[in-house]
């Protein structure tokens, strides 16, 4: 079954003959839609609006996400070819998140799910990071999760280019979703069957 990746965040404009990237006020960093079935891989997608005024050369996410449902499994490179960037990820599985607090997993309440952090690092040291889709995220549904749709936290922070050491103090990100669907059923009739 395919995986459904929806998501739509780096819009050409076209004016007076030129493709033109929209930008934003300051620079926005959104965690894509995704959606699938109990059992199989999705990806949901990192996307970078920058803003119209300066450029992007590193950015630090956190995303979490309910560990007991989902796990993660690989980033997945969608930058441009030519582009020298340095991904790093990795996930933080002896913390969980729970209100937006970091707590051991023997310290959760109940009813409530844990949550684990993926920390994630972007770094381009030779040109700035490019707007749009920079690169997706696999994660992986648990067998025979019920259908539910799934919040993934974010936060970043991004430094300027070519400066790296210069921190964007007004950033936006938006959070990402995730709809575990019912499978797709085959009905059909006995008498034909056999």
């Amino acid at each position: 079954m395919p995986v459904l990746l929806v998501l739509i965040s780096a819009v050409i404009a076209v004016g007076s003959g030129q493709a033109q990237i929209l930008t934003a006020p300051n620079p926005r960093l959104t965690l894509g839609i995704s959606s699938g079935t109990s059992g199989i891989e999705i990806e949901v997608p990192l996307t970078l609006t920058p803003a119209k005024d300066g450029e992007v050369g590193k950015i630090q996410a956190e995303i979490t996400f309910p560990s007991e449902i989902m796990s993660f499994l690989k980033v997945s490179q969608y930058l441009a070819v030519d582009q020298d960037v340095k991904i790093e990820a990795k996930v933080q599985n002896d913390e969980v998140v729970q209100n937006d607090e970091i707590v051991q997993s023997k310290e959760l309440k109940e009813n409530e799910p844990p949550r684990s952090r993926l920390e994630i690092t972007l770094e381009s040291p030779t040109k700035p990071l490019p707007a749009g889709i920079l690169t997706t995220l696999v994660f992986q549904f648990a067998e025979e999760v019920e259908p539910q749709i799934i919040g993934l936290g974010l936060s970043a922070r991004m430094w300027a280019f070519p400066d790296l050491s210069q921190e964007i103090t007004a950033v936006e990100t938006y959070e990402g979703r995730i709809s575990i669907q019912e499978p797709d059923v085959f009905f059909g009739c006995f008498f034909y069957m056999h």
